[in-house]
């Protein structure tokens, strides 16, 4: 399976470096497989946030899991972290997100 092989993956590379980068791609994961898990994302987003509070891409992690769960609140979120990032972080812009 995909996904169990990604999340294999993320966790080989979170274990070699605990980034705020490496923390969102172990919850984005758990956001993008068939049956979502919300609270083991926002585990890592959270986890991201706390190495860089600054961390749009977890902060768009966040907001992901508002939208998942019908929140609309998650739309002003990633707008704020995309106008945020202004080009600072590339991977905010080229990411693709699930709901």
């Amino acid at each position: 399976h995909k996904y169990a092989q990604a999340k294999q993956n993320y966790e080989q590379m979170l274990a070699k470096e605990a980034t705020a980068e490496n923390y969102f791609y172990n919850g984005n994961v758990y956001l993008t497989q068939f049956q979502p898990n919300f609270l083991k994302a926002k585990e890592y987003f959270d986890k991201g946030l706390a190495i860089d509070k600054k961390s749009n891409l977890n902060k768009i992690g966040l907001a992901t899991i508002k939208l998942g769960k019908g929140d609309k609140s998650g739309i002003v979120d990633i707008q704020n972290a995309v106008k945020d990032s202004k080009e600072k972080d590339s991977e905010v812009g080229s990411s693709s997100w699930s709901s």
